[in-house]
């Protein structure tokens, strides 16, 4: 059999398309590691510029938030006249196999301002982050829960998620649910 050259070059590329998409393996701990930088990137970028400002930094442009009822995050914080005092770190996250969707949850505290040293609210937050097509993580759901006091905050005795979805008939399925016990807790 003789191959011309134009056909062995392209059955070359073809053998590189092929074993390229095969040798893609995602290093976890890396992305992980990237998750939990971008979160913290985004408290940091909070705590220097406002949180108003992060957010609209960090969201996808179609970003949902909850206030109560959900609407486009990007949206509102452009919109928003107010700035919230917001505090907050990762206690845990996880992300998919193919590195490109994850969570993190973890603590906040909020202030009437930067000069007040005692906050006056305390809460969980769980924030659902995907890479955009630069691969850049980006915020897509961010929802928190507020509590009556600090002493009832759930990171003393784990974080639960459960994540919905809509369905294209209009029904919500539930697409995660988890439960993380805190070190030495019952569940």
């Amino acid at each position: 059999m003789n191959l011309s050259m134009p056909s062995t070059f392209f059955s070359f590329i073809a053998l590189l398309a092929v074993a390229g998409a095969h040798a893609e393996e995602v290093d976890l701990e890396k992305a992980v590691g990237s998750l939990i930088a971008a979160e913290k990137a985004y408290a940091k970028l909070a705590a220097d510029k406002g949180f108003r400002e992060a957010s609209i930094s960090v969201f996808a442009d179609d970003a949902v938030i909850f206030v109560p009822n959900a609407v486009n995050g990007k949206k509102f914080w452009r919109e928003a006249k107010k700035d919230p005092v917001i505090s907050w770190r990762p206690i845990f996250a996880s992300i998919s196999r193919s590195g490109e969707l994850g969570y993190t949850t973890g603590p906040w505290e909020s202030r009437k301002s930067r000069d007040v040293e005692k906050p006056d609210a305390f809460g969980h937050f769980v924030t659902i982050w995907q890479k955009n097509k630069g691969g850049v993580w980006k915020v897509a759901l961010d929802v928190g829960l507020e509590f009556a006091s600090e002493r009832d905050n759930v990171t003393r005795r784990g974080v639960y998620l459960c994540v919905w979805r809509l369905e294209s008939d209009g029904a919500w399925k539930i697409a995660l649910d988890l439960q993380k016990s805190a070190p030495g807790e019952k569940q």
